[in-house]
């Protein structure tokens, strides 16, 4: 995916809310670019940098090391297995902390449409919790809706719920970006139960073409580790009343999950329906 103006704009939010303090090392799962090649992307992105530094940047085309010097991240790292970008080669399918010998731990773990191309999820994000230091953060973008053969995956918001209650993360937010025929969003809007109803009223109303072919949103996702314990399965609440595994797994039932759901992420959205992110 790469640096693109959804997560520039994760980033503004994030850094406006305090959340990067103390933030100084990352590892991207991908060797992140800015794509040269879209000229609007690189605009986006290089204005964001200089409202920090209030200077126009060193690269041309930006890099993503200056891109997060510019947030106070001076130790960068990425893994791919194209090895740009002096990408470490390492196979994400695998236990890379066994398999590699890996001890370092990061403030900051990004995966920026990296695990919809890889086979085994479940080490993906085992990977992604050992790189990640207790107190540091984890930044998801995904694919969510469309994105056809794109990958192998796309998410859901019920998975990232659950995988963040089994390992006891804060979660600081999940947030929605969209782009269609008619209607492209990239501030973080957050995602409620409500916002899919909205678009699709929004959709017959004739504002903007919303079909499997034309639509591709994706899901922002931000997590703080809090426990320095080892990487747990989620159990999907939608069925933990009937579990008979009993404490194999860590879940919760659905009327607590959308209890925790509504507290934690229904907060401002209709500050956003009414205009300031949907527009269209």
């Amino acid at each position: 995916m790469g640096i693109g103006p959804q997560a520039v704009e994760l980033y503004k939010l994030l850094r406006d809310n305090g959340n990067l303090h103390g933030v100084n090392s990352v590892i991207e799962l991908g060797s992140q670019e800015i794509p040269p090649t879209a000229g609007w992307h690189q605009n986006y992105a290089r204005t964001f940098v200089s409202s920090i530094t209030e200077k126009a940047p060193k690269s041309n085309p930006l890099t993503t090391q200056e891109f997060y010097e510019a947030l106070g991240i001076s130790d960068y790292a990425c893994i791919d297995v194209n090895g740009e970008n002096d990408a470490l080669v390492y196979d994400l399918n695998t236990d890379i902390m066994q398999n590699y010998g890996i001890d370092k731990t990061y403030d900051l773990v990004t995966n920026f449409g990296t695990t919809e191309h890889i086979f085994n999820q479940y080490q993906c994000f085992k990977n992604m919790h050992d790189l990640l230091k207790v107190g540091g953060l984890a930044i998801h973008i995904l694919p969510f809706e469309g994105y056809l053969n794109h990958g192998y995956f796309n998410y859901q918001p019920s998975f990232f719920i659950d995988l963040g209650i089994a390992n006891s993360y804060e979660l600081i937010g999940i947030y929605y970006s969209g782009e269609m025929s008619g209607f492209r969003n990239v501030v973080p809007i957050p995602y409620t139960k409500d916002l899919p109803l909205v678009l699709h009223e929004l959709c017959l109303a004739g504002k903007f073409s919303y079909t499997p072919q034309n639509n591709t949103s994706s899901l922002e996702v931000v997590y703080r580790k809090t426990l320095a314990a080892s990487f747990q399965s989620p159990f999907d609440a939608r069925f933990s009343d009937v579990n008979k595994l009993h404490n194999n797994y860590v879940a919760i039932s659905m009327s607590q999950r959308d209890k925790s759901y509504n507290k934690q992420m229904y907060k401002d959205v209709e500050k956003y329906m009414a205009g300031r992110s949907l527009s269209y």
